[in-house]
């Protein structure tokens, strides 16, 4: 973790198999500090973290597999930059990672312009839900749902 941030591009996301540890953090808020100094996009990691309260607060994105209150040890280096399985989705440099709370997704390089084409409409078609969302329509309408056969016994919906 500590030379992946340290060669790292602003913009990068960190992304580290942690070969099957779950009982020392990887990384924690002074990696993520070091990496939100260097204008880092944000770190994935299959292994668990410390220090989470202070990670919400830098505003970097980490995803990991849970937290430990234990920190590792910088004793052993696999590579760095060299592809990477997390999730058992594999990573190649280049590729992009898209991420939030609910989870990440790994576009390959190659597919990344359609993929953003894609993004674009469909944020744009949500938009356009939300707005009638909130001049008060009904979602079932919005989205063109015939729920009539699922009214209750009785007639009252």
């Amino acid at each position: 973790m500590h030379a992946a941030i340290y060669h790292a591009q602003p913009g990068t996301v960190i992304v580290c198999d942690g070969g099957g540890t779950t009982r020392t953090a990887l990384a924690g808020e002074f990696m993520a500090t070091e990496a939100a100094n260097r204008q880092l996009a944000g770190i994935v990691v299959e292994g668990p973290v410390r220090d989470h309260d202070d990670l919400d607060k830098l505003g970097l994105p980490v995803l990991c597999a849970g937290t430990v209150p234990a920190q590792s040890t910088k004793v052993s280096l696999v590579s760095v930059g060299e592809p990477v399985v997390v999730g058992s989705v594999l990573v190649h440099t280049g590729d992009q990672v898209i991420a939030d709370r609910d989870g990440a997704v790994v576009v390959p390089a190659a597919a990344w312009p359609d993929v953003q084409r894609a993004a674009a409409a469909l944020a744009t078609r949500e938009e356009e839900v939300r707005r009638r969302l909130g001049a008060g329509e009904r979602l079932a309408d919005i989205l063109g749902l015939d729920l009539d056969r699922y009214r209750p016994a009785g007639g009252a919906a």
